[in-house]
């Protein structure tokens, strides 16, 4: 969750609500940001890699007419349609002039905030991004949770092309993303499934992302273009596995 430009009053209001609807709804919140600062915004939004919801203040005094709160919401919309945008209007008396610029909005609260309606705005957010992970089927794939640099990245196990330990870190590349981690190759053995196997003692990769193994160059080339080293002692094991898949 990120929030933009929240009073101290209302924000203790909030987080007092907000925990009362996660433990109704089962769903845990993590607070990514807490910034009156756009440019820490900015970033925030724009690095948020899973669906999430962006708090935003919406202050009717400011100078800029289109108010930064809601060019902030449409920047949201912009990185991710499926993020849900929340805007708290500090100035009632013009609710009916800044509500039809607040894009997409999944809920808009009114200073002075009430918890009641907190929880209204909350709830069925809450219960909508519980269901989205709950009811993920065996189609989807299994998910991992990855935790690095303060921040949860939700990554889907067949996205993986491979897994690379670096010094003290483990990065799993994706065709969109690499995360690192601070794990070992042991550890994240345990997290992956049959699809993914050891080529070095420094890869995993998803056998399903192969495009060509270069047994001359002792190279494994990936859908992605790039490629993974095959260690000599794991050649025997890459044979049996296309002797199996061909038999």
């Amino acid at each position: 969750m990120i929030l933009y430009g929240i009073d101290s009053k209302d924000k203790d209001l909030l987080f007092e609500a907000l925990n009362l609807v996660s433990q109704k709804t089962d769903t845990q919140f993590r607070i990514q940001i807490d910034t009156n600062n756009v440019d820490d915004a900015i970033r925030a939004i724009q690095d948020e890699s899973h669906i999430g919801a962006v708090v935003l203040g919406v202050d009717s005094l400011q100078k800029d007419k289109q108010k930064i709160a809601i060019r902030l919401g449409r920047l949201t919309m912009m990185c991710n349609r499926d993020h849900y945008v929340i805007y708290v209007i500090k100035n009632r008396q013009e609710l009916e002039l800044v509500l039809p610029l607040c894009a997409r909005s999944a809920g808009v609260l009114v200073c002075p905030v009430e918890e009641k309606a907190i929880q209204m705005v909350f709830k069925p957010i809450f219960e909508d991004y519980h269901n989205l992970y709950a009811n993920e089927t065996s189609e989807d794939g299994q998910w991992l949770n990855l935790k690095s640099a303060g921040k949860v990245y939700r990554l889907r196990l067949n996205d993986i092309i491979m897994v690379q330990a670096v010094e003290k870190m483990v990065e799993f590349h994706t065709a969109k993303q690499n995360i690192a981690i601070y794990s070992s190759m042991d550890n994240v053995e345990k997290m992956l499934g049959d699809a993914f196997m050891r080529c070095h003692r420094s890869y995993f990769i998803n056998r399903e992302m192969i495009q060509y193994i270069d047994f001359r160059e002792m190279t494994i080339h990936m859908v992605d273009g790039s490629a993974a080293p095959l260690a000599r002692s794991f050649k025997d094991a890459m044979n049996r596995m296309f002797a199996a898949e061909n038999a």
